[in-house]
């Protein structure tokens, strides 16, 4: 059982994301009520709009999307690895995003404190991600040098 550890809180935490991803984004397509309260939750302000409803429909059509990729990685995640390592790729692309872009996303009304607690999450989620995707693989690989040790 320790030995899978890395394993288990990798398929715990794509579980997590997976569900939601799903559920954010079923809730951006068909709600506007839910869209209002979920950029009130992100910390943003947003008008209220067609225009921006529509957007956040579109966002939460990819957050649902990226939710089931994520429930199929969670399933087998050394098998699906380059499923794992897109989500890596989309996280630490939307930190880096949020620090040169800093003017829009004051223009929400986001102040920097949540900004900046919201990187440092994402960054943590960055390098934890990595690093059990990394050692569940390396366990994997020693695990399979043995059988075949036994076996030959």
């Amino acid at each position: 059982m320790r030995k899978d550890r890395p394993l288990i809180f990798l398929k715990m935490t794509l579980y997590a994301l997976a569900i939601f991803h799903v559920l954010v984004g079923m809730a951006l397509v068909v709600s506007k009520t839910a869209q209002f309260n979920l950029t009130f939750l992100y910390g943003a302000t947003l008008t209220s709009s067609d225009q921006s409803s529509y957007l956040l429909r579109i966002i939460g059509s990819f957050a649902f999307a990226l939710g089931l990729m994520l429930w199929l990685a969670a399933r087998d995640p050394l098998k699906y690895k380059w499923i794992v390592l897109n989500a890596v790729i989309f996280f630490a692309f939307r930190n880096i995003q949020r620090s040169i872009f800093i003017q829009e996303v004051e223009s929400l009304e986001i102040s920097a404190t949540k900004n900046w607690l919201t990187n440092l999450f994402f960054w943590l989620l960055v390098i934890g991600l990595l690093a059990m995707l990394g050692a569940a693989g390396k366990r994997k690989a020693l695990s399979d040098k043995g059988e075949k040790a036994t076996k030959g």
